[in-house]
């Protein structure tokens, strides 16, 4: 199982790595910002979370990247005025039950299917969790 989630992890990380740093999510400050391993914080750009809504969009974020390997892909400014990372952040889809032959990718995930070098589709779904929160209802795209 190890052996397999490394060579999923491999594959992510080249898939990635040309435009995009992976990073490990320690765990979810509030809806709009992680907290890395690496002790950095990156703030998720293009979303407005109500008040009323930001206790469920934290734990829609939590559920699905607390713990994780995520890939970030900057905007133009890599930091806000704040000085935390802003970006946007893709994490791997599991499949269903785990299964990743098996994609019914909810309405509400924005998915990218991973191309390798020769064209074909490794099997790996990436979910851009920005606009995941988005369509759950939770929050609103901002400029």
């Amino acid at each position: 199982m190890c052996r397999i989630w490394f060579i999923g992890l491999f594959i992510f990380f080249v898939a990635t790595a040309a435009s995009a740093d992976l990073c490990f999510v320690q765990s979810v400050i509030d809806a709009q910002t992680l907290q890395l391993l690496d002790g950095e914080q990156v703030h998720l750009l293009g979303i407005d979370i109500a008040e009323e809504s930001k206790e469920n969009a934290k734990q829609l974020v939590k559920e699905l990247v607390s713990g994780a390997v995520v890939s970030i892909e900057f905007d133009v400014e890599k930091r806000n005025k704040e000085g935390l990372l802003q970006g946007y952040v893709w994490f791997e889809y599991e499949g269903v039950d785990g299964n990743e032959s098996i994609f019914s990718i909810p309405d509400n995930y924005e998915a990218r299917f991973v191309i390798d070098e020769d064209g074909d589709q490794t099997g790996l779904v990436l979910i851009l969790l920005n606009a995941t929160v988005i369509k759950s209802g939770l929050a609103i795209p901002t400029d």
